[in-house]
């Protein structure tokens, strides 16, 4: 069996290759030192050991690449079998005898089918298709193989012919060309080529000796004349459904009731990508992808465009979902086809959903992955014509379990093991077929939780009321995975116990903030803040009500789901991008999270730090820039916009709209610290400084920690920054203000109204911001509207602002901070203050200079005016603002003033001795800003090849424990790490180390965030799997060492991990093995992978500078090895010394046993013909093993090794390294 996926499995729990021996005779046979081989050049390449064989038995043997001998009593070999075929044999003791061989090879196999002998009969060899290991041959020949056809599934034009064959010669093949299933009652027998004129679906099976093949199909598209030379620079999409008409799709309702679902329709589904060369796509080429489909319509309202979206599901030959590789993206069966219609309620700039799912991406949460095609539907017949062209599409990841998309293990039939998948939405379709559904409902399937008040007061599969969550009329918590109509008694109780038990520990005001025991334990904090900043940045229509789909993985934790459905009342068509804070941030659980002080900070805090990377101002536009440029004008014209300065200015009112929120929303929190000094090497004793702050107090800590404390305070290692000042509002948010447009006939002349004691009682009276707004961006900041007054008018307005002062001489610093559109001249007690855009002839009716952006002018711009405290006098001052629009004509207008003064203290820095990381927050108003971090590094070197090396490697761990079971750690994989040590003379800095995934291998992890980053001299650290399972095994006490948990798993198989520098080169490269000559013990033995004297460098590529750890579980963060201290060396190295023994046959046994972590030692076997010349005996001759603490060598001197050599006297050589 050279093709095992399912027929036997190892005491490893591997599908190993296996071979059968038989003994066919009425004796026992004593197969020791007998081989078996799989290379007619090397006979002896494997050899039996003790083992005999009884009348009439069958001993059975992995050819696994293991030996040696496993566990269990297993046997194994040191090869595996090639399932393309190759040699295999059975040689007598002689090593020169064949006793038995599949000469030339054996013929290639197909997936658990075997190959073998006939009633013990060498003559008579076949496929057998029920595998028997242990158990006489059974001669049942295996069914025909899929049918071959000479032209793959493609488009053509004209005609194709044809060519059919099978696997079986002597089989009778049978087609269909309309789709139905081919037999000898309906169809063709095939008898030689078919000619294809049209577009069809090609079916077609063998059968031989009452077996019938597998049922096998391709699908030609015939194209028209029209596309012959059609080209796109976007990938290409064909649907064709062979003439049945319109595509059918549900019809949908206000909550979904009363809906039933239509069944897929059969359909063929091909994508064209871009060739390498010319950027191009086109019709003519090999499709990229090309499948059977069942197609339906997809959506509520969607459902009802005129140019629908569709859900697609890939289909075998017998309609069953099969997976396939779409463009680039993971293979999956289940996808969905989305249009974006260019209407204004419905996605007017193409982008509303996939904007935010290509933004969710690049920070770093999974989204589901979209490549837009220009596509093809064919639902009337005949050939594919350019008048099938439909426009643009996404092809969209379909929201669903997969080890790509959301992994997490299948829930088990009693709900016990899995996660599971829910979706927030309209209640579920009436199944295809109607009542009672597959598991026996008989209405969708759907329930609330209760809610607060813990009391439910909803009927499940009913409707909702009270406080039960969701609260949204037409929001359910629908069974998505398992299936509404497939889940078990067991399993949905399962998936409400566990709603029910995070709400009692979330609505628990004794428990919900346990960091161990409370809500954390329920849900990924991270992702439900990252979940909710997508839906406050978009102010998305449907946010926080439907269209979510929360999962529960194999952590037994609640995440939000992916970004999903923004193409409804969402950005711009949403109203104002200003106000609104928290956009419906009392739904669902969010309500009780953002009362948790330590959940709105993490939202801040990772609020600011994705603005720091993708969700920056110009990460958005690069975002829309590239999927506009993807589209391309031409296409979005088709697609409805009237010109390509329509498409463009649409692109522009979406990026300014988000840019303006973004904005807006940063201006709302505490704002950052700002580092003067910048973080990178330093010189010890060089200090680090601030930016002196506009307001509060920096606090900040040297060891990584965070200054701010759970719950809001100040943390115990927190210290105040010296230079911090705390400044007083003079004129603060909301302040009193009087307002005049001056007119032709009161211009209010001169600079009288600037000053104090000018009399203002006319003016308009009013508090805070002052203007007005054609539209709604400046509406949440305005509380005085003058566009009575202004608009059309006169383009300047005056305010002022009266404040009082008791002492002036107590303060050192003033500042001034504007919010303006489009300039201003500020005025302090009729003094010239500050200004902005303002012209040189200033006038009653003067325009600024320039106009100033929407999102510019909703940012405080803070001017030093410490200058002019010599201006402030005890007692009543004013504020005098000449506020300055671009013209009469503008749409909106803006001004908010607010002046603060205070004392600034003696900025002195901070020392820095040694490398440390500095993290500081501000402090202001009661808030905490989000925290800045900063690196400094004294004498430390970059990590490179010579300083770093990957010291152990545990890559398949004992099986759980019961107590680690019970704790929740269920997976061996849980508990993986890889260790590395600085080798160099001096620390290192691991700013920019990286491990990366190479074709697929290996593990991802960068360096450039972890604390420590700076390794010393022969220290070591650790990247673990799941640092809790960790802990859990080992304890805390390496905690310490640990800096992050990789992404991915080590294979069990062996791979590839790669370790990059900050320049890109490789430090390590290391691709370890399972398998001999790598330690085998390792492969789930307990025993980890230990770089044997790391500090000398070795070749970390050769096999022969690894062992096995002393002790189960390795020795994570520590030396492995045992130290040699000086005294006998020989003592030191081995356990065991040199042995020899004669066998029968004459061969000769060898073994000898090292001390297991004696890595200061060096053993060699050296042999002498006259005791005078020695050299090193081959090593292919001894095989190594490790057991209880020693390394156990042995191996056997036969004819080939003695050369003819009468004596051969061996020895070993131990010496210090």
């Amino acid at each position: 069996m050279a093709d095992n996926d399912t027929t036997l499995a190892d005491a490893d729990g591997d599908f190993s290759d296996w071979l059968e021996i038989y003994n066919p005779t009425e004796l026992a046979f004593d197969l020791t030192g007998y081989y078996l081989t799989d290379d007619a050049e090397e006979l002896t390449k494997w050899s039996f050991p003790s083992v005999s064989l009884a009348a009439g038995g069958r001993l059975l043997v992995y050819a696994s690449d293991k030996a040696p001998a496993q566990p269990g009593g297993e046997l194994h070999t040191n090869f595996k079998l090639s399932k393309a075929g190759e040699y295999l044999a059975l040689v007598s003791p002689d090593g020169v005898t064949v006793m038995h061989h599949f000469s030339p090879m054996f013929p290639a196999q197909t997936s658990d089918v075997s190959y073998g002998v006939i009633g013990g009969n060498p003559e008579y060899e076949q496929f057998m298709s029920i595998p028997t290991p242990g158990a006489a041959n059974d001669q049942t020949l295996p069914a025909p193989g899929p049918i071959a056809f000479s032209e793959p599934s493609r488009t053509f034009f004209g005609e194709l012919s044809v060519r059919l064959s099978s696997n079986e010669p002597e089989a009778s093949i049978y087609y269909t060309t309309d789709g139905s299933d081919p037999s000898p009652a309906n169809g063709l027998e095939y008898s030689g080529p078919i000619t294809v004129n049209s577009t069809i679906r090609l079916r077609a099976l063998a059968l031989f000796a009452g077996q019938t093949g597998e049922m096998s199909g391709v699908s030609y598209i015939r194209l028209a004349a029209d596309l012959a030379t059609y080209q796109s620079d976007l990938p290409l999409m064909v649907i064709d459904n062979f003439g049945a008409g319109t595509i059918p799709a549900k019809s949908w309702s206000g909550n979904g009731s009363g809906i039933q679902q239509v069944a897929r329709q059969p359909a063929v589904w091909a994508t064209f990508d871009r060739d390498e060369v010319s950027g191009m796509a086109a019709l003519t080429d090999a499709p990229q992808m090309m499948s059977l489909l069942g197609i339906r319509g997809r959506g509520a309202y969607s459902s009802s465009w005129s140019q629908k979206p569709y859900s697609a599901e890939a289909w075998n030959e017998v309609q069953d979902e099969k997976n396939v590789q779409v463009l680039g993206m993971p293979s999956h069966s289940d996808w969905v086809l989305y249009y974006p219609d260019t209407d204004s309620d419905k996605d007017p700039v193409m982008m509303f959903n996939t904007f935010m799912y290509d933004l969710s991406a690049r920070m770093g949460r999974y989204a589901p992955r979209f490549r837009w095609v220009e596509a093809f539907v064919n639902e009337d017949g005949g050939d594919l014509t350019l008048a099938d062209r439909r426009g643009v599409y996404a092809i969209i990841e379909k929201v669903s379990r997969s080890d790509q998309r959301l992994d997490f293990k299948k829930m088990s039939d009693d709900g016990t093991g899995g996660g599971f998948l829910v979706g927030i939405n309209r209640m579920d379709s009436i199944p295809v077929g109607g009542f009672p559904a597959e598991n026996g409902a008989t209405s969708p399937q759907f329930f609330h939780t209760k809610g607060a008040n813990r009391i439910a007061e909803s009927t499940p599969n009913v409707g909702g009321g009270g406080d039960d969550i969701p609260r949204q009329s037409n929001g359910y918590l629908n069974f998505d995975n398992p299936g509404g109509y497939k889940i078990n008694a067991a399993q949905r109780a399962a998936i409400e116990h566990w709603f029910s038990s995070f709400e009692d520990v979330l609505y628990d005001d004794a428990r919900w903030l346990d960091p161990v025991d409370g809500y954390t334990r329920y849900l990924d904090a991270d992702d439900f803040v990252d979940y909710f900043i997508y839906n406050n940045l978009s102010k998305n229509g449907d946010g926080m009500l439907i269209s979510m789909f929360p999962w529960v993985g194999d952590d037994g934790k609640l995440s939000m789901g992916p970004s999903w459905d923004y193409n409804w009342g969402s950005y711009y068509r949403s109203g104002s991008a200003t106000g609104t804070l928290w956009h419906r941030a009392d739904r669902l659980w969010y309500g009780r999270l953002f009362a948790d002080p330590d959940f709105e900070q993490r939202y801040i805090d990772r609020w600011f730090m994705h603005r720091d990377g993708p969700l920056s101002n110009a990460g958005i536009a690069q975002v829309i820039d590239e999927q506009a440029a993807e589209i391309g004008a031409e296409r979005a014209q088709r697609q409805g916009f009237a010109s390509e300065s329509a498409w463009l200015n649409e692109q522009s009112t979406f990026k300014n709209w988000l840019t303006t929120r973004a904005d807006w929303y940063d201006s709302q929190f505490v704002s950052r610290p700002v580092f003067v000094t910048a973080p990178g090497n330093v010189q010890a004793g060089d200090r680090v400084r601030f930016a002196s702050p506009e307001n509060g107090i920096i606090y900040y800590t040297v060891n990584g920690t965070d200054p701010r404390a759970s719950g809001g305070g100040l943390s115990t290692g927190a210290i105040q920054y010296d230079g911090s000042s705390q400044l007083t509002p003079l004129v603060g948010s909301g302040a009193a203000v009087k307002v005049v447009v001056p007119t032709q006939s009161n211009p209010e002349t001169g600079l009288g109204w600037t000053a104090i004691g000018y009399d203002d009682s006319h003016w308009i009276s009013g508090a805070g911001g002052v203007g007005y707004d054609r539209q709604s961006t400046y509406l949440s900041e305005i509380q005085l509207d003058v566009r009575n007054q202004m608009d059309g008018v006169n383009a300047s307005a005056y305010l002022r602002l009266v404040f009082n002062v008791d002492d002036p001489a107590s303060y050192d610093v003033m500042r001034l901070k504007m919010k303006y559109d489009d300039g201003f001249v500020a005025y302090l007690n009729g003094n010239v203050m500050a200004s902005a855009n303002a012209p040189s002839d200033l006038d009653w009716n003067a325009g600024a200079t320039t106009y100033i952006n929407d999102s510019d002018a909703l940012q405080f711009q803070s001017i030093d005016v410490s200058e002019h405290l010599q201006h402030l006098v005890s007692g009543e001052n004013v504020l005098a603002i000449h506020g300055l629009n671009f013209n009469t004509n503008s749409s909106d207008f803006l001004m908010v003033p607010e002046l603060e003064a205070g004392v600034v203290a003696n900025d002195v820095g901070i020392p820095i001795p040694r490398s440390a990381l500095l993290t500081a927050r501000r402090y202001s108003g009661g808030g905490w800003s989000a925290p800045v971090d900063g690196y400094y590094f004294v004498n430390a070197v970059p990590a490179a090849l010579g300083n770093l090396v990957v010291s152990e490697i545990h890559y398949r761990p004992e099986d759980a424990s019961p107590e680690e079971l019970a704790a929740g750690f269920s997976d061996r994989d849980d508990f993986e790490f890889v260790e590395l040590m600085n080798v160099g003379a001096q620390s290192i800095n691991l700013t920019g180390v990286r491990f990366v995934r190479v074709e697929g291998e290996g593990v991802e992890f960068d360096f450039s965030n972890v604390y420590p980053r700076v390794l010393g001299s022969g220290q070591r650290m650790l990247l673990v799997k799941n640092q809790a399972a960790f802990e859990f095994r080992y304890g805390t006490a390496v905690s310490a060492q640990t800096v992050g948990s990789f992404s991915g798993n080590l294979s069990n198989d062996g791979e590839l991990l790669t370790l990059l520098a900050d320049d890109g080169h490789t430090i390590q490269s290391i691709r370890y093995n399972d398998q001999h000559p790598w330690p085998t013990e390792a492969d789930g033995g307990g025993e980890s992978l230990i770089l044997i004297s790391p500090e000398r460098i070795p070749d970390s590529s050769d096999f022969g500078n690894w062992r096995v750890s002393k002790s189960d579980g390795g020795n994570p963060g520590f030396s492995d090895a045992l130290p040699y201290l000086g005294g006998d060396l020989i003592d030191y190295a081995l356990e065991s010394p040199l042995k020899c023994g004669v066998m029968d046959g004459g061969v000769v046994s060898v073994s000898y046993a090292e001390t297991l972590g004696a890595d200061d030692a060096r053993v060699v076997l050296l042999s002498s013909t006259d005791m005078g010349s020695w050299e090193p005996l081959s090593s292919s001759i001894m095989e190594k093993s490790y057991v209880d603490g020693k390394v156990i060598w042995q191996g056997v001197l036969d004819s080939s090794q003695a050369s003819g050599r009468e004596k051969l006297f061996l020895r070993l050589s131990v010496t210090e390294k």
